[in-house]
């Protein structure tokens, strides 16, 4: 697999995996050419440092927790932990953007 970040980008791509000598693992080499700048719907990251700070704490856990119940049953628990993941990415999204500002 190729992460889509360099796909995207363009280019050839080109691997090989190298002799293992201290591990069942292969280290894998990548070499890219012909690169194009990166598109330009920039990629979001989460920013750990609003972790750390007591107000950053506190808003991102009321999102994970937000106004609806946790699920009873198995079934139902991949789409609340996939909103769950949602409100905390957007939380952070704006605290970190506010922050920045």
């Amino acid at each position: 697999m190729v992460f889509q970040g360099i796909e995207e980008r363009g280019g050839r791509v080109e691997f090989a995996a190298s002799i293992r000598k201290l591990s069942d693992h292969s280290p894998l080499t990548i070499k890219i050419w012909g690169l194009h700048p990166p598109p330009n719907n920039q990629t979001r990251f989460f920013d750990t440092t609003l972790m750390s700070e007591k107000n950053g704490k506190a808003e991102l856990l009321k999102a994970w927790s937000g106004e609806v119940a946790r699920p009873s049953t198995g079934r139902d628990w991949a789409k609340w932990l996939e909103k769950a993941t949602r409100r905390v990415a957007n939380c952070n999204a704006r605290m970190a953007k506010e922050k920045g500002a």
